[in-house]
């Protein structure tokens, strides 16, 4: 479940960027094309709650990082309850997301 709600949060940021992009032209920024040409990075850490997630989601967004947050709705865990469950940031600069990410626990 967990590796799927990753999955999903990865794949978000792509699948806006390619319907935004057929529809408005959109090319891609140099932090995603070196994104792509260097292996497309990714790194999973852990929050300690929901709420943490949240936290870390809007403060991504108010320093301008591209961001994308996973609500699960419930249908085979969380008894039915609409859970954020994963959060993906970038691809953006490197150090702008550590600034945000730094005291996290690797998963």
């Amino acid at each position: 479940k967990e590796i799927v709600q990753g999955c999903h949060s990865a794949m978000a940021w792509l699948v806006e960027r390619a319907i935004h992009g057929m529809s408005n032209k959109i090319k891609f920024s140099v932090e995603e094309q070196d994104w792509f040409a260097t292996g497309m990075t990714k790194i999973c850490l852990q929050v300690s709650s929901e709420q943490e997630l949240v936290e870390i989601y809007n403060l991504a967004l108010q320093k301008g990082l591209k961001a994308h947050i996973i609500t699960d709705l419930g249908r085979t865990e969380f008894g039915g309850i609409p859970t954020k469950t994963a959060v993906a940031l970038g691809p953006d600069i490197a150090e702008e997301i550590d600034e945000i990410t730094s005291s996290l626990k690797l998963y």
